[in-house]
C-alpha cells in the first residue's frame, strides 16, 4: 500500500484503487486526443467557412475553442494524476508510471536536481534565502553532492519525493511555509535513505 498526502490529508492506496487510476490514465489519454482532433477539425471548419459561408465561421471557431479547453483540462488532469501516483511503489505496476519515475531517478535528473537544490541554498542576487532552507543548508548540500554521484543509485520513489521538495511549492514543506517545518528534514533523511552504491548489496 502507498500512503500519501492530498490536500492534506493521508491516504491509503490499495491494489485496487491502483487498477482504477490506470483505467482512469488511459481515459484521459482518450479523452485528450479526442477532443484534440475535434478541436483541430472545428477550427479547420472555421476556416473553410470563413471563405465559403462567413456566418458559420464563429459557431465552428467557438466550437472549436471550447473543446480545446475541454482537452487542456484533460491534459492537466491526467498530468496531476501522473505526479501523484508516482510516489506510489505499488503503481509502478503502471508501465507509465514505472518509467516516469525511472525517468526522475536517472542521471541526468539527479544532475538537474542538484543544480537546483544548490541554487536554493545560494539564490541568485536580490533573491531572499528561505529561513527554511538556510536551517538545513548543510543536508541539502550533501544531498546535492549524492545526487552528482553516479556510484550510487537512487531509488524511484525518494527520486519524486526529491522532486517534490525542491521544485513543488504546494507540495514541499521547504518552500510553503503553510507546511509544518519540523517535516523538512525528515523528508530529507527519507530522501537520502533511497540511495544506495551500485557496486555493492544496499546498505
Amino acid at each position: 500500500m502507498w500512503y500519501g498526502r492530498r490536500g492534506g490529508r493521508l491516504e491509503v492506496m490499495t491494489g485496487r484503487m491502483v487498477e482504477e487510476a490506470e483505467q482512469r490514465l488511459r481515459q484521459l489519454r482518450q479523452d485528450e486526443w479526442s477532443r484534440l482532433a475535434l478541436a483541430v477539425l472545428a477550427t479547420g471548419l472555421a476556416l473553410v467557412a470563413s471563405l465559403v459561408h462567413p456566418p458559420l465561421a464563429i459557431p465552428f471557431f467557438l466550437g472549436g475553442l471550447t473543446v480545446g479547453v475541454l482537452a487542456l483540462r484533460a491534459v492537466l488532469e491526467r498530468s496531476d494524476l501522473v505526479h501523484r501516483l508516482m510516489g506510489d511503489r505499488d503503481a509502478y505496476l503502471i508501465p507509465e508510471i514505472r518509467r516516469h519515475a525511472e525517468e526522475a531517478a536517472s542521471m541526468e535528473s539527479r544532475r538537474m536536481l542538484a543544480g537546483t537544490v544548490r541554487h536554493r541554498i545560494a539564490p541568485a542576487p536580490g533573491y531572499h534565502l528561505r529561513g527554511r532552507v538556510a536551517a538545513v543548508a548543510d543536508e541539502l548540500e550533501l544531498l546535492a553532492c549524492e545526487l552528482e554521484d553516479d556510484t550510487l543509485d537512487l531509488d524511484p520513489a525518494s527520486a519524486v519525493r526529491c522532486l517534490d521538495l525542491v521544485t513543488r511549492y504546494e507540495d514541499s514543506p521547504l518552500l510553503n511555509e503553510l507546511l509544518p517545518a519540523d517535516e523538512v528534514p525528515v523528508q530529507l533523511r527519507q530522501i537520502r535513505a533511497g540511495f544506495r552504491d551500485s557496486a555493492t548489496c544496499p546498505r
